[in-house]
């Protein structure tokens, strides 16, 4: 049995170095984690027992715990950016809204020797970021703001000392706002339809807000099987989010700017008298709302390698098919309807692993350390700033030290993104519209996540 474990536990070490081989780095949609511990694992921990920060992970977990109750509540900070480089001229721009608030908590409580309930809040998915006016992507989306808290009640259940499982019901809030830059055509009346009697005279740049939320149901499914006191292996699942916002859109407070028919040039005087009566003229039309964010499952090997010294690793699989989000807001006028071509998005299932190494060295300090990696969301070809889409990793630091009735913990990740080109980021609209250049614009990116906690057992 022994040479069974370790030859199954070496052989998810071999195939999570095939899989490294494969992989290189960018920063994810998904967060690995919300909490400071498990920043500090890089989201591994689906086996990773006596750990009520792993049970947020996997609810069969729970009935791992020893004390009767406990309880953690943390606070972090998440700071992404985006950069894309224009590469005929190397013109760089880099995104800005950088920063968000990252709050977490979980509870524990033993009904009886087989049956342990709790509760976690945290948020799976978090993404942000607003483009610069001279990056011409802006006609495609400008801005992303997309928040999901999720909270969820979670119940777990020992068959026997070596089996475990565990089921997680809960709720996700999902908010989303977006904009973009639309370009109106402005005819000589611009209260009546283009045509031969009403000709086109300039275009005016109007960028669009649009935002809503919504409430999506969500549950978790989890199982342990402890071998021996060394050796565990386990699996868990993670539903996907699926909700319909209610979506409102409108006129930026950005000012509108004009420019001639080529979209380039200087229009003639007086076109800016012709705004403010075509915006009395026009109407928001919002996008559809629809949000779907991947479903997420890992598997994961855990070794007690000696008193001082724990490791874990994790195989993820990532329904990224399943990824969606709201298309892009319009502008109704009496020309008819306005819109954006729209961020074309090929999403794609993928793979990844993630480990980590805990150190015990006295009674009072734990030090973590760890990494992830995934593959791509979006195919290469529709690789874009806002949602990334290219192979990702993470790097992290943690440490725990017990005080003042509970235990503090400290963890940090680093996430840095895969170069990647695209040839459908660059173009230019005119009178006809929306024109993609084809010449190549290199996205990358960029993100830290940190994140204080506190913990105490009862």
């Amino acid at each position: 049995m022994a040479r069974l474990i370790r030859g199954t536990g070496f052989g998810v070490l071999g195939l999570a170095a095939g899989l490294t081989s494969q992989m290189l780095s960018a920063q994810a949609l998904g967060l690995p984690a919300s909490d400071p511990v498990g920043i500090g694992r890089s989201g591994t921990g689906v086996a990773f027992g006596q750990s009520l920060e792993a049970a947020a992970l996997n609810p069969a977990l729970l009935v791992t715990l020893k004390d009767p109750a406990s309880v953690f509540l943390s606070a972090g900070l998440e700071m992404q950016s985006s950069q894309t480089t224009l590469m005929s001229t190397q013109h760089t721009l880099w995104s800005t809204d950088r920063n968000r608030a990252l709050p977490a908590l979980g509870g524990a409580w033993r009904l009886s020797d087989n049956l342990v309930l709790g509760v976690k809040l945290d948020d799976p998915f978090l993404r942000h970021d607003v483009m610069s006016d001279e990056s011409t992507f802006r006609f495609q989306q400008q801005a992303i703001d997309l928040q999901t808290k999720r909270v969820e009640f979670q119940g777990a259940w020992s068959l026997n000392p070596n089996w475990s499982v565990g089921l997680g019901l809960g709720t996700t809030r999902v908010r989303y706002a977006s904009q973009v830059a639309l370009r109106v055509i402005l005819p000589t009346d611009v209260n009546l339809p283009l045509g031969e009697t009403n000709p086109s005279r300039a275009l005016m740049e109007l960028p669009m807000d649009q935002s809503g939320q919504g409430n999506a149901m969500t549950y978790s499914l989890g199982v342990r099987w402890a071998v021996n006191p060394r050796w565990t292996f386990a699996a868990a699942y993670q539903s996907a989010i699926r909700a319909d916002l209610d979506m409102q859109a409108g006129q930026s407070r950005k000012t509108p700017s004009f420019l001639a028919l080529d979209g380039s040039s200087t229009p003639e005087i007086g076109t800016e008298t012709k705004g403010p009566a075509m915006l009395n003229a026009t109407r928001a039309v919002p996008g559809n709302g629809k949000v779907v964010l991947p479903a997420r499952a890992a598997i994961g090997v855990r070794q007690r390698y000696n008193q001082l010294l724990t490791w874990e690793v994790d195989l993820r699989y990532v329904a990224g098919k399943q990824f969606e989000l709201p298309t892009q807001p319009a502008l109704a006028t009496p020309s008819g309807l306005v819109a954006s071509p729209g961020v074309l998005r090929q999403p794609r299932n993928g793979y990844g692993i993630s480990g980590t190494i805990e150190m015990t060295l006295t009674k009072k300090w734990t030090l973590r350390g760890g990494m992830e990696m995934l593959s791509g969301l979006l195919d290469g070809s529709t690789v874009e700033p806002f949602v990334g889409g290219t192979p990702t990793s993470g790097f992290s630091l943690g440490a725990s030290y017990k005080a003042l009735g509970g235990e503090w913990s400290l963890g940090y990740q680093y996430r840095q993104s895969k170069d990647e080109k695209s040839a459908r980021l660059d173009g230019a609209w005119a009178e006809g519209g929306f024109s993609v250049s084809t010449t190549p614009t290199q996205v990358e990116g960029m993100g830290h996540l940190m994140s204080l906690g506190f913990k105490m057992a009862f």
